[in-house]
């Protein structure tokens, strides 16, 4: 969309291929509601997982469905927008391991990156903030394709 408007200088960069790689789609959960509703946030994560890995095979319907819920998107847009974010979920980890999974190192380095940068008040553990532990690792991230 912004490179229709901005012409051939407007290009894309995957900030991990700068050393700035944090996780942009996430779902967060309130710890006293996953404590009391366990089993729903399971089924909740385990639906969304799915609905990204088919949504990267299909990703027609999926957009349609993102325009027939908010009309004043453009299809074409959001098509081209939904293929940047294929770009950006397709990593090793997502790949080898599971689409969603959050990688130990990668946490702890954006957890330094805000310690060493902005700061952190009251320093803590960064693996008490996620878990895998919904996730089902059956379902990887496709590689992207060429076109």
């Amino acid at each position: 969309m912004f490179k229709k408007e901005l012409g051939d200088d407007m290009g894309f960069l995957a900030w991990r291929d700068v050393g700035l790689n944090p996780y942009g789609n996430s779902v967060i959960v309130n710890a006293d509601y996953l404590k009391k509703n366990r089993p729903t946030v399971e089924k909740f994560v385990k639906v969304t997982q799915r609905a990204f890995a088919e949504c990267v095979k299909q990703p027609k319907p999926c957009v349609q469905a993102l325009i027939d819920a908010n009309g004043a998107l453009s299809f074409d847009n959001e098509f081209v927008n939904w293929q940047l974010v294929e770009v950006l979920m397709s990593d090793k980890i997502s790949q080898s391991v599971a689409l969603g999974w959050h990688d130990d190192k990668r946490m702890q380095d954006d957890y330094n990156l805000v310690k060493d940068y902005v700061g952190v008040d009251k320093p803590f553990d960064v693996k008490s903030t996620y878990t895998n532990e919904f996730l089902d690792k059956s379902i990887k991230m496709k590689a992207i394709r060429a076109d």
